[in-house]
Parts: C-alpha cells; sequence; structure tokens
C-alpha cells in the first residue's frame, strides 16, 4: 500500500495544456492537448502516445519542452484518453487511427512537423514519414523497432481490457507496481501514482483505466506484419533524423535490435534509459534533455517558418 504519497492532480488534469477537439470522419469526437504557440525556427512537436495510453503520458516532457519555446500537439487515439468511444471496435485500427491523426493536423493547420511517438505512436510515425516525407521532418521512437518480443506482445493482447477498475488512486498506483516493478526498477512511491494519474481516470463509477475496454477485440484480431517488411517499413527513416530511445530493461525491444537499427541506420541516434522498461517514461532530466538537443539540431538544420502554417487555435 502506498502511505506517503499524493496524487498529483496537474498531470491528471493536464494542467497548463489547452484542449483540442475535432470531428473524425465517421462523426466521432477526438481529442488533443495544445502547448504553447508555433514560433519561427522552431517544428511542432506531435506526441503520438502507446496502445493502450493517452497524452497525459506526454505531460511532465510536454511541459519542458513548452518552457524551451516548443509547440507541443499530444493526441488521444478513438477509444482512448478523452476522445470517444467507437462503436464499432474494428475501427481501432493502425489506418483509422491515421486518418485520425491526419484530420486532426488539418484541423490545427499543421504543414511540417516532428513527430514523438511511443511503441504504437512510434508505428504512426514511421507510417506518417513513409506517406508524407516531405512534411515530416524528423521522428523520435520510444521504445518500437522492427523486431519486438512476440512473449510479451502476447502479455499486452492478453491483459488489455482486463480489470479496468480500482478501488482507489493507491490500489491503481499497487497494480501498476506489481505489474512493472521487474523492468522499472528505480520508482519510488511517488512515482508509481503518478504513472497511474497518467494511466486511470476517475469516473462515476470510480476510478478505471482510460481506455475503451473493447480494443482488446481489434487487438486480438490484428495480423502483424513479418520481421522482413518491418524492416522495410523501417527504412522510410532513411535520411531523415531520427532519434531511438530504449529502456534499457525493455522486455519487448532488445538491445540486439536497437543495435541492428543503427548499424542499418548510421544516421540514427540512440539513447538509453537507466532502470526503465517498455516504454520509457519520459520524465528524467537526462531524457529530456536528450531530446531537446535533438530538436535543436533538427531546428537549426532547417528553418521551420511559422508563417507556412495557419495560427494555432485558441
Amino acid at each position: 500500500m502506498l502511505t506517503h504519497a499524493h496524487l498529483d492532480r496537474t498531470i491528471l488534469t493536464v494542467e497548463g495544456a489547452r484542449p483540442f477537439k475535432w470531428t473524425a470522419r465517421d462523426g466521432l469526437s477526438l481529442s488533443a492537448h495544445l502547448w504553447g504557440n508555433r514560433s519561427e525556427g522552431c517544428y511542432p512537436v506531435l506526441c503520438l502516445p502507446g496502445l493502450t495510453r493517452n497524452s497525459r503520458d506526454f505531460y511532465r516532457l510536454a511541459c519542458r519542452l513548452h518552457a524551451a519555446g516548443h509547440h507541443v500537439i499530444a493526441m488521444d487515439y478513438r477509444g482512448r484518453g478523452l476522445s470517444g468511444y467507437a462503436d464499432d471496435p474494428t475501427t481501432y485500427n493502425m489506418a483509422q487511427e491515421a486518418q485520425d491523426i491526419e484530420d486532426g493536423l488539418s484541423a490545427l493547420g499543421i504543414e511540417r512537423y516532428v513527430v514523438l511517438g511511443t511503441s504504437r505512436g512510434g508505428l504512426h510515425g514511421v507510417g506518417l514519414a513513409a506517406t508524407q516525407p516531405d512534411r515530416v521532418r524528423a521522428v523520435i521512437l520510444n521504445d518500437i523497432g522492427p523486431e519486438l518480443a512476440h512473449d510479451h506482445l502476447k502479455v499486452i493482447s492478453e491483459t488489455i481490457g482486463r480489470h479496468m477498475t480500482a478501488s482507489s488512486w493507491p490500489q491503481a498506483a499497487a497494480r501498476l507496481k506489481a505489474q512493472q516493478q521487474k523492468t522499472f526498477t528505480a520508482m519510488t512511491e511517488q512515482d508509481w501514482l503518478d504513472a497511474a494519474a497518467q494511466t486511470y481516470e476517475e469516473t462515476a463509477e470510480g476510478v478505471r483505466l482510460s481506455y475503451d475496454p473493447n480494443l482488446r477485440h481489434a487487438v486480438k484480431d490484428a495480423v502483424l506484419p513479418t520481421p522482413q517488411a518491418m524492416w522495410s517499413f523501417f527504412d522510410a527513416l532513411k535520411g531523415k533524423p531520427h532519434l531511438l530511445i530504449r529502456g534499457a530493461n525493455s522486455p519487448l525491444l532488445s538491445e540486439k535490435t536497437a543495435n541492428a537499427m543503427q548499424e542499418r541506420h548510421p544516421e540514427m541516434d540512440l539513447h538509453t534509459v537507466a532502470f526503465e522498461g517498455h516504454a520509457p517514461l519520459l520524465w528524467g532530466t537526462a531524457v529530456q534533455e536528450r531530446i531537446l538537443r535533438f530538436l535543436q539540431t533538427v531546428n537549426e538544420e532547417t528553418a521551420a517558418p511559422a508563417s507556412a502554417d495557419k495560427a494555432t487555435p485558441q
């Protein structure tokens, strides 16, 4: 039981960010959070979360990037966070999410940008780089690559949509700790409660995971591409600045695969986060400074005229 930690409601409420809504082509309401405004010489940073995650995962990083002058957009996929739940769970797929992301960018008037994607969000980042190479200036991948541990993928698929509720915030934090403490080995009681604030939400029925449990049906029916196809997919990043962040204890992305990615893409930067698994939380000073240096390099290499985009909606 977590006895000395206190819920950080700034994470839960995404304090300091502006909410933004747009409508998917099937009428579903979709949501994002925005930090700051676009400025001359600085590309917007599009943050895309993992499979069951939401824009709160980027709260601390976005605050740091905003303080450094960056405009940050963190999106919730359909069925996650503050976005609406779909009547048809088969729409919880990569193709539909990609269309939703594109429609959100269009609604915001964003033409060129950097993608920071955690896990599934990284796959979307690679997809955007492949289909819109002139618009995606650079990509940051958070613990995702072309070869993934199938045993851990099986664990993920078997746990999605199960045990959705907790009796209290301390219980939610304790559950996360029980599930992940073997790979996140330096977390304090407060850290686990802060992680719960990113993952769970308060509802009339109590504390529950912040996604539609029907997401499990889409994951169960998903067909994984072959490793050869995945390597070819990741080649869309060749010649484009990209940074791979990997958890040192990641059960999904091995050190061997990360090194193979760098050998295949010599221009790829690699940053390993000690004491963390899948996916790194992006809370630490070292990883945030690494991301800031990468973004500075990207912005210095090519001017990013804010006048090319529309004004950011307020």
